[in-house]
């Protein structure tokens, strides 16, 4: 049973040969290349948001070159010391690359789940789910996610924007969450060589609003 619900009226979403059908007949369409476009246009805003297919293709091939590698490996490592359940979302997914990694994890580990992931970009979508796997990908807002309430062991997003509210709705009671942000000196060798005034970036709390924090071992 999907976990997805219709970004129109927020029934549950079934899975067609084709396409998602809620019970109120709201209709959408699965892509040839496998995932679902379930951002209306009210939650886009009036400028187009996420990554354009330059952008796409260009982060997929400098990830692809290892240089994130030992991040996605204590990624893959708390997920798998974590996971408890059935469902992981990665939550702005982009190209799927983080959320592959975990998937190849547990297919290693003999972890049964069910995984889903989410961006607002119709082309990272497009790009996660032809990498092929059994990963359901879809194009949506991470502020209005598609996915029903207390459903998710386990919620993964990395360098994406965060939506408390969102995030607390979809995880089960107990559920994790795993989450990257960017430190202050994070990308600065890169923003000194192309802006004339470079900044730093501005750390938030680590402290979230309704989440624990994680063990200390």
């Amino acid at each position: 049973m999907s976990i997805l619900i219709c970004p129109v009226c927020g029934g549950n979403l079934e899975k067609t040969e084709h396409s998602y059908v809620c019970v109120k007949g709201h209709s959408f369409d699965i892509a040839r290349s496998g995932y679902v476009n379930l951002l209306l246009s009210k939650h886009m805003g009036k400028t187009v948001h996420g990554d354009n297919k330059l952008m796409v293709n260009a982060r997929r091939e400098f990830l692809e070159k290892g240089y994130y590698a030992p991040l996605m490996n204590s990624l893959c490592d708390k997920a798998e010391e974590f996971f408890q359940g059935k469902v992981l979302l990665d939550a702005g997914c982009g190209e799927g690359y983080y959320t592959t990694a975990i998937y190849d994890r547990f297919n290693k580990a003999n972890i049964v789940s069910r995984m889903y992931g989410i961006d607002i970009s119709k082309v990272a979508a497009e790009a996660a789910a032809k990498r092929k796997n059994n990963i359901t990908f879809a194009a949506a807002s991470v502020f209005h996610l598609p996915v029903a309430d207390s459903v998710c062991d386990m919620l993964v997003t990395m360098f994406a924007p965060y939506c408390g509210e969102e995030y607390q709705r979809v995880l089960k009671k107990g559920g994790i969450m795993i989450m990257a942000i960017p430190s202050e000196d994070h990308l600065w060798e890169l923003k000194k060589a192309i802006y004339d005034t470079p900044y730093k970036n501005k750390v938030k709390p680590y402290e979230l609003e309704g989440f624990d924090p994680p063990p200390v071992k």
